[in-house]
């Protein structure tokens, strides 16, 4: 019974350092999933699914959003460092510890409607120049695909700059790859979506959003924070989430 009795002592107390511990979640202003208020408050959908798999999970924490190559260092290089919302891919599979799907967005080619552009298919892309965000997950799938930098790719350090580089560099710059959601949020109504032509030759084409941490981080956070996530799939609560914000991710309004 002394055996036991410890052992519950001891995990208590482990289990109290683990709740007390402080942990930095990063991530970047993309509307709809991360809004920064004028206030300084971070809302959107991604940000309330985050806020609540902490609490769940009993974990101080703070949100930081900065520019997303800064957000993205962090979270590799630092200690107790989360990062939200970022899309699984391979080559970054083994650089974090990955909590969960958190949401997703769906993904297409734009393009400036008075260039009358035609995509068929995928391929007939290839024939234009496309800009993308530097390691973002558009950037890695086209390189994926056949893009080349610097031919028919772009790279850009600012995802504000993508819109504005159609019209700027219109005799360089054809398409842009973005995810639907976003661009409908970064627009200031409707009406300015009609500047721009839609190209959804991506079919079935989807980022799947994650939360994830530093190699750094206690696994035991980790699998804490993984088991708040499975929580509220299973209660509902992920998806009363979702449908709370759906007329935001469909209008921008």
């Amino acid at each position: 019974m002394g055996y036991i009795k410890s052992f519950v002592i001891i995990f208590a107390f482990l289990s109290h350092v683990l709740s007390a511990q402080q942990i930095t979640i990063v991530t970047e202003n993309l509307p709809p999933f991360q809004i920064v208020q004028k206030n300084k408050e971070i809302t959107g959908l991604a940000t309330e699914i985050v806020r609540e798999i902490f609490d769940r999970a009993n974990y101080n924490h703070s949100i930081v959003v900065s520019d997303w190559s800064i957000a993205y260092q962090q979270a590799v290089e630092q200690r107790d460092v989360c990062i939200y919302s970022i899309v699984r891919l391979p080559f970054r599979e083994s650089l974090f510890q990955w909590v969960g799907q958190i949401t997703s967005a769906s993904t297409s080619f734009y393009s400036l409607r008075e260039k009358n552009i035609v995509l068929q298919n995928f391929d007939d892309a290839l024939k234009y120049r496309v800009a993308v965000n530097e390691n973002y997950a558009s950037h890695h799938f086209l390189l994926e695909k056949g893009f080349e930098k610097d031919k028919n790719l772009y790279v850009l350090k600012n995802y504000n700059a993508l819109l504005k580089m159609l019209e700027v560099r219109k005799d360089s710059i054809d398409l842009v790859l973005l995810n639907d959601e976003i661009l409908v949020n970064k627009l200031d109504s409707p009406s300015k979506m009609k500047k721009y032509r839609k190209h959804p030759v991506i079919h079935d084409f989807r980022f799947d959003f994650f939360l994830a941490c530093s190699l750094k981080t206690s696994p035991a956070v980790v699998q804490k924070l993984s088991t708040s996530l499975q929580s509220m799939k299973a209660d509902n609560s992920l998806k009363k989430l979702t449908q709370k914000w759906q007329s935001r991710l469909d209008s921008g309004q």
